[in-house]
């Protein structure tokens, strides 16, 4: 069984800093800890962010939905969420870590030395998540929603996020792209994806294409797609994209 990750992101860390614990524990074997390094970059409106890079972005979103993870960040760490302009990206195109892994995993300050407590009991709750329908399945990187991460927490945050859907299987986000989810359509093969320690069922996705049958792009924090005219997508709940038949004019147009 693979155990639990535990990511410490910022400048200059490390397993031994700025907690030397996670050495230890990544040589117990207890948890699977991860130390990823983020450049500082200047925004386009002036002033600096320290940027985790597309690739660990992408490499940390895929293991929320693999393992329980613990997140642990250092102030100022962002991601970028058009890959294109990673290199200066401009702020309303960030993102701070903790947001980003929202619903997938717990988060902390790096300096907190109370986070492995706070982690376990995160484990054991029981309302992480419902079912597949949840909302906060969505990955919230790519689902253009106001605002950009809603509260889903209590039911009565999620019954007003669905409120003006028809059903949990019909969505339109703000980028006017419609995100339908029917099980009969799921395929794929395992492992399944996991949120908050519940399993999805093998082959979850959404078919996201544009309202009313227009052109649309989709943007992911490592990829770019361009979805045209009465086709679509399917979208994983890790945010991964492919085309949804063999004959598909969707493309992916970044890298």
């Amino acid at each position: 069984m693979i155990p639990p990750t535990v990511f410490v992101i910022g400048p200059g860390v490390s397993l031994t800093s700025p907690r030397p614990e996670l050495a230890q524990l990544a040589a117990s074997g207890e948890f699977d800890c991860v130390a990823l390094s983020t450049p500082k970059v200047r925004l386009r409106e002036g002033g600096t962010a320290f940027l985790l890079s597309p690739r660990d972005a992408h490499r940390v979103y895929q293991r929320v939905h693999q393992v329980d993870c613990c997140v642990l960040g250092l102030p100022g760490v962002v991601v970028a969420l058009d890959p294109r302009h990673a290199a200066e990206p401009a702020r309303r195109q960030t993102r701070a870590i903790a947001p980003f892994v929202r619903y997938k995993a717990y988060c902390a300050p790096a300096l907190d030395g109370g986070w492995r407590p706070g982690f376990e009991a995160w484990r054991v709750a029981p309302d992480r998540l419902d079912d597949h329908r949840d909302p906060r399945c969505l990955p919230f990187q790519v689902f253009e929603a106001d605002p950009e991460v809603p509260d889903l927490d209590s039911e009565e945050e999620r019954a007003a996020f669905e409120e003006p859907y028809d059903s949990r299987s019909s969505r339109c986000d703000l980028g006017r792209r419609a995100w339908k989810l029917n099980p009969r359509d799921f395929h794929g093969f395992p492992p399944a994806l996991r949120i908050a320690g519940v399993e999805l069922p093998v082959g979850t996705h959404w078919d996201v294409e544009a309202e009313a049958k227009g052109v649309t792009t989709l943007v992911t924090s490592t990829e770019v797609w361009r979805i045209p005219r009465d086709d679509y997508l399917n979208v994983a709940a890790n945010a991964h994209v492919r085309c949804a038949h063999a004959k598909s004019a969707a493309k992916r147009i970044f890298p």
